[in-house]
C-alpha cells in the first residue's frame, strides 16, 4: 500500500504462523529507507523474539529529465 510515492506499508504471511510488516519511507527518487519485522505465531514462538530487517539504499546514477539543459 503506497501513498503519494514516499510512503509504504506491507505485510506477508507463510504457513499461518509466519506474518512480516514492512514499512518503506522515500524522501526523494534517490534515496529509500525500509524497516521489516518478521514473527512466528507458532510453537517456535516460544524460541524466537522475531527478526529485524533495515534496508537503506541510495542510487548514485539517478538520471534527471530536463528538456532544456538551462532550465531545469
Amino acid at each position: 500500500l503506497g501513498f503519494n510515492d514516499v510512503l509504504y506499508l506491507g505485510g506477508s504471511y507463510q504457513n499461518d504462523r509466519r506474518f512480516a510488516t514492512l514499512f518503506q519511507v522515500k524522501p526523494n527518487k534517490q534515496i529509500s529507507i525500509a524497516y521489516s519485522f518478521n514473527f512466528e505465531t507458532g510453537k517456535l514462538n516460544r524460541f524466537t523474539n522475531g527478526s529485524h530487517q533495515v534496508m537503506l539504499k541510495y542510487i548514485f546514477k539517478y538520471k534527471v529529465y530536463a528538456p532544456n539543459s538551462l532550465i531545469f
